[in-house]
C-alpha cells in the first residue's frame, strides 16, 4: 500500500505574505477566528514572536 505525500505546512505569515497561489490547497496552524459558510472562508489567527497575524 503506497502512501500519500506528507503534506507542506505554511505558517500564517508565510500564507499572508503571498507565498501560497491564491485557491491552492494549504495544510497551516492558527486558532479559528471567523467563519463564513457562504463563502467558505475562514480565518485564522497566529502569534508569532509579539505579531499577531491573520489569515
Amino acid at each position: 500500500m503506497m502512501l500519500p505525500k506528507p503534506g507542506t505546512y505554511y505558517l500564517p505569515w508565510e500564507v499572508s505574505a503571498g507565498q501560497v497561489p491564491d485557491g491552492s490547497t494549504l495544510r497551516t496552524f492558527g486558532r479559528l477566528c471567523l467563519y463564513d459558510m457562504i463563502q467558505s472562508r475562514v480565518t485564522l489567527m497566529a502569534q508569532h514572536g509579539s505579531d499577531q497575524h491573520q489569515v
